[in-house]
């Protein structure tokens, strides 16, 4: 699995294109406020995914975990992180996004 990190500006030639963002629903709960999409593009054969979370770490584990479970590993997969800095009272969720330990757990080769 190719793994390429670019914010904002989707490649055409991926195959997945995990985005995660501030929830922009109205009046989302704290722990919702997190939102998180996996998708695949049609040639896949795979179902989108979508999960909120509270934290940006549980947005990494979601998105390990949908990755963990693709069966072909010569896919492109394009990580656009499009945190804000700040949600809520949380500070540094972009970076945190980046940064979180969970990443480890993503199984690339």
């Amino acid at each position: 699995m190719q793994i390429i990190r670019k914010n904002y500006d989707y490649d055409e030639n991926i195959d997945v294109l995990v985005r995660v963002y501030e929830n922009q629903e109205i009046g989302c709960h704290e722990e919702r406020q997190i939102a998180c999409e996996v998708l695949f593009k049609p040639h896949t054969g795979i179902d989108h995914k979508r999960a909120t979370s509270w934290l940006p770490r549980g947005a990494v584990h979601f998105v390990v975990t949908v990755l963990n479970a693709i069966d072909d590993r010569n896919m492109k997969v394009q990580i656009s992180n499009e945190l804000a800095d700040n949600i809520g009272v949380l500070t540094s969720c972009s970076y945190a996004f980046d940064q979180s330990m969970e990443w480890r757990h993503l199984k690339e080769n």
